[in-house]
């Protein structure tokens, strides 16, 4: 997270230092280069294996037990959007739940139920089929609507018992992506994911999604953690990056000034504050000066920031954290920006933010939590942060996250 803030704050300084630098041998190869590896990363993008995949299932089972549930409440992006055309349905396994996502032959929003079909426990998800707006069972052929009401079944025409519908998440599709909200205590949303209105206006248009490849092998609550972890800032995100690689731009360093401060009238708000600067040979350069802020909405299953690019428009970024199981969180991100701005600038944009991010993963994906961590004063308000993200977690957190589902209950059928 903390890392954000180098690429969203000091692109506009960034880009006025450059224009100047490239003049120079040094500058023209270095520019040129990252010019070179944003195209290709637009035209031919590169493999992930060029990072290892780190950890094991046993180390991981063992931080596991060290983090909060792994589960904390919140609304969270199952998939994209256009991966999901209409007849088709997908099978997945995150939050501790079993869901089919599913899309109606007619299209319109697409819909999430638990997968296990509440007649005799067949899965909807694998050997089901999408019939008309329904999703329907491969073992008898019970249709489903949207709502999980029970719309067919082939031979029986009485009334269906309540326990005989399916359980229905609540949907949200915006900015192509299908995002469900989660709580362990089935309660409803507490709060929305508001809108981006330079995207529902028209004026970006759609430049590209990534993702990791894989899950890494982390607790979400890292992501948030990590943007109060202000001392790890000059060890871990001191360098501009290559974009889209894990090489450094010789020269040039970022000093950073962070903080970190919750909403006043939005509990599940909070908002992350970076004044930075570039230093080169090591000597401050004040005119590079700028500031970033960027939002967290709930347990970060979603977080959206923007980049501004001075003369030239915005860029604005959407990454989503999706707990798939205990100490597997799938990553992913889609871009959005003015049509001003070449597509190019905006892969280098995005690609530094990617590379900055990854600079995080080999800590993320070795380390336990400390319940009681030993905390200096300039280590930063780790402890504030805590509390805040607390409420995200409900007293059934711990059930779900150890695999206690109501689906594995008895119900009985009042036939």
């Amino acid at each position: 997270v903390s890392s954000v803030a180098v690429e969203a704050g000091l692109i506009d300084p960034l880009w006025t230092l450059l224009t100047s630098f490239a003049l120079s041998t040094t500058g023209s190869f270095v520019l040129g280069f990252a010019c070179c590896l944003a195209l290709a990363k637009v035209f031919w993008p590169q493999p992930e294996s060029k990072w290892p995949d780190l950890g094991s299932r046993k180390q991981n089972a063992f931080r596991a037990k060290t983090f909060p549930p792994a589960y904390p409440n919140g609304w969270y992006k199952l998939m994209n959007s256009f991966d999901l055309k209409p007849g088709q349905k997908e099978y997945l396994q995150c939050l501790g739940q079993h869901l089919v996502v599913f899309r109606g032959e007619n299209g319109g929003k697409a819909s999430v139920l638990d997968a296990y079909c509440p007649h005799l426990g067949a899965n909807l998800g694998v050997g089901g089929k999408v019939v008309g707006d329904c999703i329907q069972c491969p073992f008898h052929e019970w249709s489903f609507k949207g709502d999980g009401q029970v719309a067919k079944i082939p031979y029986y025409e009485g009334e269906v018992p309540k326990t005989g519908h399916a359980k229905a998440w609540h949907v949200d599709e915006r900015y192509k992506m299908i995002m469900i909200w989660f709580d362990a205590e089935g309660r409803p949303p507490a709060y929305e994911i508001p809108g981006v209105p330079s995207i529902d206006d028209g004026s970006m248009v759609f430049r590209g999604s990534t993702d990791l490849g894989r899950d890494v092998r982390m607790h979400i609550q890292d992501f948030a953690e990590n943007s109060v972890d202000f001392a790890h800032f000059p060890v871990l995100h001191q360098d501009m990056m290559i974009p889209w690689t894990p090489y450094k731009i010789p020269l040039i360093k970022v000093h950073h000034e962070a903080g970190w401060e919750m909403d006043k009238e939005k509990p599940h708000l909070s908002y992350f504050t970076n004044n930075a600067h570039l230093q080169i040979f090591g000597k401050d350069i004040p005119r590079t000066a700028a500031k970033a802020l960027i939002t967290f909405m709930g347990p970060c299953g979603i977080v959206s920031f923007r980049f501004e690019i001075e003369g030239l428009g915005n860029i604005h970024m959407i990454q989503c954290h999706l707990p798939r199981e205990q100490m597997a969180v799938k990553t992913d991100f889609l871009w959005w920006a003015d049509k001003s701005i070449p597509r190019f600038l905006v892969s280098y944009v995005v690609g530094n933010w990617y590379s900055q991010w990854h600079n995080d993963l080999e800590v993320w994906e070795n380390k336990i939590f400390h319940r009681t961590p030993v905390i200096l004063k300039t280590d930063g308000p780790v402890g504030k942060l805590r509390r805040w993200y607390s409420q995200f977690y409900s007293p059934s957190s711990e059930k779900v996250a150890a695999g206690v589902s109501s689906e594995c209950k008895a119900k009985e059928l009042d036939w």
